[in-house]
């Protein structure tokens, strides 16, 4: 595993963590209300353990923000993520809901 990865999972952990303290609830009230474990809320806020997207779901449902602030938030910690240098984005497609012109 990179630093880089353990990086985001403990900067997402510290994310996650304030949000929660924000609210009041300890980490066993919280865990109850979005039923997990107390310890999977410990391993997420301690960078152990990354969420699932179904997790992150769960939980910003509850602290009621959207899963984007969260990682916004993550995003603003750790900076963008990038492409290991020499990569390009390759080949662009078509955007969504745009028409191609037919040749006749």
């Amino acid at each position: 595993m990179e630093s880089s990865d353990v990086d985001r999972k403990t900067a997402f952990g510290k994310v996650l963590r304030e949000a929660r303290e924000a609210t009041g609830l300890s980490q066993e009230s919280f865990a109850h209300a979005v039923e997990m474990d107390r310890t999977t809320i410990s391993l997420l806020e301690r960078g152990k353990q990354s969420p699932t997207v179904e997790t992150l779901w769960k939980l910003s449902a509850y602290l009621d923000v959207a899963p984007s602030a969260l990682l916004g938030r993550l995003e603003r910690s750790v900076g963008k993520p990038g492409r290991p240098s020499g990569e390009s984005a390759g080949p662009r497609s078509p955007r969504v809901g745009t028409r191609r012109s037919a040749k006749r």
